[in-house]
């Protein structure tokens, strides 16, 4: 399924420590659980903006069936549920699932509408390794930017990941680390691995407001975007282009070529006027060239 591209752009842009994960002993008898035989079931709770959480998947909480399993692996997920905040501002969703004794959960995260219909999804293969020394516990760890006004977005479930649960998650031994940061060859060491286990404990921590001033910048564009489209009741995407019922007409220069929206980015950059430069971008993507707000961002990095 294809990424909402805001998500793409920030992912990685700033990092959240982990605080102490609680130190719970995990049931992984995933079978025991009363409920749920549908995502409708499960128990919702509120994700508040600015807020910080610890949750535990693990057999004694609720369950949901898995489809298309093998005869290998657990045939339910632990999974919590969440009812989004309706805010018209972007928002950073942060999750983190530690890595303790040889073992962190695989997790996943899907979003839905308010008919439990899938608007987005993300699995194990979305998160980044981080060590110990990266502002906080060894860990996993995903940040997502969420729209929940702009695209519809209601429900939040995470649960595990059924392709990734017995994988092996390479990681970075503590000498390696400090031997590669210092520039020495260290001592070799057998590889150091991690089981992608089917229960555990994450952290997800949400913030309204990202501590970057280019990326709060183009989080209020975005946040206008979803304004506007609310009031239109037009299509619920950034990406898209209204229809004309007048033919194009041809022009000495073709304003919907990237080359065109390149150099109008590049004119504002080099007259300092960075407003106008997101505009651009805006604009650029609107027109189909996704790689607009990668570009700037680029510039903005040199």
């Amino acid at each position: 399924m294809k990424k909402n591209q805001l998500a793409i752009i920030l992912l990685g842009l700033s990092l959240t420590a982990c605080s102490s994960i609680p130190d719970t002993a995990l049931n992984t008898d995933l079978n025991q659980s009363a409920c749920c035989e549908s995502i409708a079931a499960l128990s919702i709770q509120p994700l508040a903006l600015d807020s910080q959480q610890y949750v535990i998947l693990d057999g004694n909480g609720q369950t949901l069936p898995l489809a298309h399993v093998g005869n290998e692996g657990p045939k339910r997920t632990p999974a919590k549920a969440y009812s989004l905040p309706q805010t018209a501002s972007p928002f950073m969703l942060t999750v983190s699932a530690p890595i303790k004794n040889n073992l962190v959960l695989a997790p996943a995260i899907a979003i839905y509408d308010n008919q439990w219909q899938l608007v987005e999804q993300y699995t194990t293969e979305d998160f980044h390794y981080f060590t110990s020394s990266l502002g906080g516990l060894e860990r996993i760890e995903g940040k997502f930017i969420l729209s929940t006004q702009l695209n519809n977005m209601a429900y939040l479930v995470i649960q595990h990941d059924p392709e990734q649960i017995g994988n092996q998650l390479e990681r970075i031994h503590p000498e390696q680390e400090f031997a590669e940061s210092q520039n020495i060859i260290g001592n070799k060491r057998l590889p150091l691995h991690a089981t992608l286990s089917p229960v555990g404990v994450v952290e997800m921590t949400t913030q309204q407001h990202f501590g970057n001033p280019v990326v709060d910048l183009l989080s209020s564009l975005t946040a206008k975007e979803a304004s506007t489209a609310a009031v239109s009741n037009t299509a619920t995407t950034i990406v898209s282009e209204p229809i004309s019922t007048t033919p194009k007409q041809t022009a000495s220069v073709d304003t919907q070529d990237w080359h065109y929206f390149k150099q109008q980015i590049d004119e504002a950059m080099s007259r300092e006027k960075l407003k106008q430069a997101i505009d651009w971008a805006n604009k650029a993507e609107s027109a189909g060239h996704e790689q607009a707000k990668d570009y700037l961002l680029d510039t903005l990095a040199q």
